[in-house]
């Protein structure tokens, strides 16, 4: 499956609450349409990394030929975004090791704060273009 140049890709865990709920601020925010989604257990995501199909506790952006994952990928996706969600990319010049250590905190316990769904959620059809399956 090839993504468009000019679009980026977001791989997400869907089952989770917090990341169906980030993806849905995405999908209200990105008015350019910049982003695809699909998830870990989508034959797309099989098709791109097919050594690792499931990234336990992470989130992907692919863009281009690159995979990001955890702060980099957040990071990434916030570099992509417009005013006024733009500015919160100044999150980058927290260290490096720092942003993973919290990344990883929220991932880790996502279920347990945020809860989890017993079943990926369905885009509606007005939104089926942006989810590869």
């Amino acid at each position: 499956m090839s993504i468009p140049a000019s679009k980026g890709l977001i791989v997400f865990d869907g089952y989770c609450f917090l990341c169906n709920n980030l993806v849905n601020l995405l999908l209200r925010i990105d008015k350019k349409e910049k982003f695809l989604f699909t998830h870990f257990e989508s034959g797309t995501w099989k098709s791109i990394n097919p050594s690792k199909p499931f990234l336990a506790n992470s989130i992907v952006y692919v863009s281009g030929n690159s995979h990001y994952i955890q702060s980099e990928a957040v990071l990434k996706i916030l570099a992509e975004l417009s005013y006024p969600w733009k500015v919160l990319y100044i999150l980058k010049y927290i260290p490096f090791n720092w942003r993973e250590k919290l990344y990883r905190l929220i991932a880790r316990n996502r279920y347990h704060i945020f809860g989890k769904r017993e079943t990926c959620s369905i885009p509606t059809p007005e939104l089926s273009h942006r989810f590869l399956p």
